[in-house]
């Protein structure tokens, strides 16, 4: 594995699948959900504490540079976070778990949402109205942002890029 080879690891985005083709070897992990040896992995797996909730929402929804108005990436990864807190709250936190949650109507999130102690419902601001076109808007840059979980639903297991990065 790449480990053996320069005494280091390393995580490769490999968008294209041009790295896995030409140099993979036996034993180097791969997280693909199309690829059949793929690590099984979940979100949860990475959040030890409170504030990994914010880091990890933030990355996700980070705004480009390009952007105006960093508003719309900045309230979908406040949803996303408070969404993550619910499902914490709830013990439901498969992947499937998170795609459902995230892709119920808006007021069954504000519903659930409500739930979470008074601290953590700041994000019910950005979709008080269920019917308004600001709603409707924050949950089509939301649901764009973790799109990609749609391939992970059956995917759920205990890898975690932050175990193994500081192992």
């Amino acid at each position: 594995d790449l480990k053996q080879r320069t005494g280091e690891r390393a995580i490769f985005y490999d968008l294209k699948g041009e790295f896995i083709a030409k140099q993979m070897q036996k034993g180097d992990l791969i997280f693909c959900p199309f690829a059949s040896r793929s690590l099984r992995w979940n979100i949860f797996n990475e959040i030890e504490s409170l504030p990994d909730f914010d880091v990890l929402s933030k990355s996700l929804f980070a705004p480009e540079e390009a952007v105006s108005e960093p508003y719309w990436q900045n309230a979908a990864a406040d949803l996303f976070r408070t969404g993550l807190m619910v499902l914490r709250m709830r013990g439901t936190t498969s992947n499937n778990d998170l795609w459902e949650f995230f892709s119920q109507p808006v007021g069954e999130m504000k519903k659930a949402f409500l739930t979470l102690p008074l601290a953590e419902r700041g994000a019910v601001k950005h979709i008080d109205k269920d019917d308004s076109t600001t709603s409707s808007s924050l949950i089509s840059v939301l649901q764009n942002g973790i799109k990609f979980f749609r391939y992970l639903t059956d995917l759920d297991g205990d890898f975690s890029f932050r175990r193994y990065i500081h192992e």
